[in-house]
């Protein structure tokens, strides 16, 4: 098998809707290993066997300043790519690249500095070319399909690994895969996290491919659904297994209790996009919302944020209008009709 052929096939077991994102990022990887680095399809196999966590953080740094990447989350789903890659060449056995050392430092806290996590992230916080957002800036359009593309994959790697039912064996395999369908959640109704984990299981409506949120029923996007449905499969084994069929939580923890605190989420958040507030989410979704002429108070009832967030959210769609509250209440009172009456 060539160096392209595997990069091939590694595409082939991607979701849909991340391949293109996918597809750039890992090649900007062949290429710099290609072109920067001399390898072909003989050397190879024994150069990716051997890689090192420095490599790969010069290949990002060479994709930052090649591609004017200013964005930090953009960096860290580049090196989830490459680290998706290395998972899956060490899994297809028959290629014999089984670069141990690389894998085992995947696997070890971010706070060990030894770890694939914790140099990663070093690098991209001194990186001078990359911007440090404040913790609740609104995520941009660019870092939401990379959040999404990223779950996807994730919902999809796990899916396919025939390991998520084995919950006792492997919890950290359901956890993942539940923090990806709460995340896409909060992307999509822009509600604040408490309300999500405390969604009922009959709010989730199967039949109907809705979902209520705080008193309003909403058509859930098809993939979404789709990946709820594949949950509710996961939940009942679970809620079987510890005599909870009952439960009234839609979302569960492996033990079958209901899920508590923000940590569940944040720790998947830090892995694709660096940050593991969920106040970035919400105000993406929010903003999006007021670009749509939603009303306020049908906002802020759906979602249950406050005034606060709604007005910073609506200045920063004035922002993007080039529109100031000033301009704006000006043009709407000349264009009633009592204007040109007085």
């Amino acid at each position: 098998m060539t160096f392209k052929e595997t990069i091939e096939l590694f595409l082939d077991q991607v979701s849909e809707n991340s391949y293109d994102i996918y597809k750039n990022k890992i090649t900007v990887f062949y290429k710099f290993l290609v072109i920067e680095k001399g390898i072909n399809d003989k050397s190879y196999q024994s150069y990716l066997e051997g890689m090192k966590t420095e490599e790969i953080i010069e290949s990002l740094n060479d994709y930052i300043i090649s591609n004017k990447i200013n964005s930090e989350s953009v960096a860290w789903h580049y090196i989830s790519v490459v680290k998706r890659y290395f998972l899956f060449i060490y899994e297809v056995k028959n290629l014999k690249i089984q670069n141990e050392n690389l894998i085992k430092s995947f696997s070890l806290s971010q706070d060990n500095i030894d770890s694939f996590a914790y140099k990663i992230k070093k690098e991209i916080f001194e990186n001078s070319n990359l911007e440090r957002k404040d913790s609740k800036t609104e995520l941009t359009q660019e870092e939401v399909e990379v959040l999404i593309s990223e779950c996807d994959q994730q919902i999809k790697e796990l899916l396919n690994g025939g390991k998520i039912l084995e919950y006792k064996k492997y919890p950290s395999q359901y956890n993942d895969f539940t923090s990806c369908l709460i995340i896409k959640l909060l992307l999509f109704t822009g509600a604040k996290y408490q309300i999500i984990i405390n969604l009922g299981s009959s709010d989730l409506k199967l039949s109907q491919q809705t979902i209520i949120i705080n008193g309003y029923c909403i058509r859930l996007p098809i993939n979404l659904f789709t990946q709820l449905l594949e949950y509710t499969k996961i939940k009942q084994k679970i809620q079987s297994d510890f005599y909870k069929q009952n439960s009234k939580s839609l979302f569960i923890r492996t033990d079958g209790e209901k899920l508590k605190g923000t940590s569940f989420v944040s720790d998947t958040l830090v892995q694709f996009t660096g940050r593991g507030d969920t106040t970035g989410i919400i105000k993406f979704a929010i903003i999006e919302m007021i670009k749509k002429g939603i009303n306020q108070s049908v906002i802020q009832d759906f979602t249950g944020n406050g005034s606060k967030i709604y007005d910073y959210c609506q200045s920063k769609v004035n922002e993007s209008k080039n529109l100031s509250v000033n301009r704006y209440l000006d043009s709407k009172l000349r264009s009633l009709e009592i204007y040109d009456l007085l």
